[in-house]
């Protein structure tokens, strides 16, 4: 069933097009890409419904960016800030360190003073991931951090 709000389309100049278009051609960022295509696409006269079915997402998502284009025009395209998960460990660099350095690069008691002391709960992984990030494991501890304990 079609919904007259599922017909909604996004009017665009020409001029506009060339640019979306050119930023469509040239973008790295497959977010960025998809909702240019979205707005390409229904200057085209393909409806809500059609858009939605062509990149795989739901009609809302489609109105959605609709929304943001009419409010923010170029500024909808791109992704904002602060998405994503937060990092847990943000903030305890120093502490970490200190800890890698005490325990003796033993992670289990690492992640048992953390959980003691600072109420924080992580998986070993997580801890992994932040010392890889930070430097404070692989490249640093070379090929004895298999002999030291960590994974």
């Amino acid at each position: 069933m079609l919904f007259l709000r599922d017909m909604r389309y996004v009017k665009l100049t020409q001029d506009v097009v060339l640019k979306l278009t050119a930023l469509y051609e040239h973008s790295d960022n497959k977010v960025e890409r998809m909702r240019l295509h979205c707005l390409l696409l229904s200057n085209s006269h393909y409806s809500m419904v059609d858009i939605s079915r062509i990149m795989g997402i739901s009609v809302i998502t489609v109105s959605r960016l609709f929304d943001k284009w009419l409010e923010y025009n170029f500024d909808a395209l791109r992704i904002k800030q602060g998405r994503g998960a937060k990092c847990k460990l943000a903030g305890f660099d120093d502490i970490i360190k200190d800890l890698v350095k005490i325990n003796n690069r033993n992670l289990s008691s690492i992640l048992h003073h953390l959980k003691e002391h600072y109420n924080l709960t992580i998986s070993k992984e997580t801890l992994i991931r932040f010392l890889k990030r930070s430097g404070m494991y692989g490249s640093e501890s070379g090929d004895h951090s298999r002999q030291n304990g960590m994974i």
